[in-house]
């Protein structure tokens, strides 16, 4: 049973939260260490970055019949995402949706700050305000954090494509052939089930989140 709703198990391992970073990995790793006595294998699914961005700002504004206000409904009402670029303290508020490393390589790095959605390996014994502020300026030495991204995309087994999702499966299985038995694709509802209507972007915002 997990303790925590956003969390899951699998393979007798609970895993915390649906959304962590590198740091989470190592401690998993080591949890399988030592209970099992073997090595845990990493992989990742990654999605075009402006797909990316797109989707997570309307996810944020956009109610559903599960999520009845997002957090941002309020603050983006009556915007579309060109709006964005003209506002710096809007694009601060929101930097989750347009800085791609969020979704890459802060995860990767171990770097992400989002402490309130994404678990990360904090300092229980100091202020968490603190230790976020310093991780956020640890994240502006961009070359660091891309190596530490880079580190750890090489040590993934298994890396598959979003929009290539059931080639991705077949991948898997392929690769690991007695351990994954799931079906091959998933149906068309359960593909989209966090799918979002919005408006086509322009080139001009594609180009900005590039």
């Amino acid at each position: 049973k997990v303790k925590n709703e956003g969390g899951y198990v699998s393979a007798n391992l609970e895993i915390r939260e649906k959304h962590f970073d590198w740091t989470e990995v190592e401690i998993m790793r080591k949890k399988v260490a030592e209970k099992h006595k073997a090595e845990m294998v990493v992989g990742s699914l990654f999605r075009d970055p402006v797909a990316r961005a797109l989707s997570h700002f309307n996810f944020i504004k956009t109610p559903t019949e599960k999520l009845k206000k997002p957090w941002a409904m309020d603050l983006l009402e009556g915007k579309e995402i060109k709006d964005i670029f003209e506002d710096k303290s809007l694009m601060m508020e929101i930097r989750g949706v347009w800085q791609d490393g969020q979704a890459a390589a802060h995860y990767l790095a171990g770097t992400h700050i989002g402490a309130s959605w994404v678990l990360h390996d904090w300092d229980k014994k100091s202020e968490l305000k603190a230790q976020i502020r310093a991780l956020e300026e640890e994240t502006l030495d961009f070359d660091t954090v891309l190596e530490k991204a880079a580190e750890n995309l090489e040590s993934l087994e298994f890396i598959g494509i979003t929009e290539k999702f059931d080639e991705s499966i077949k991948m898997l299985q392929y690769q690991f052939p007695n351990t994954h038995k799931a079906a091959v694709s998933l149906g068309e509802e359960q593909q989209h089930v966090n799918k979002r209507d919005y408006s086509a972007a322009s080139e001009d915002v594609k180009n900005k989140l590039r």
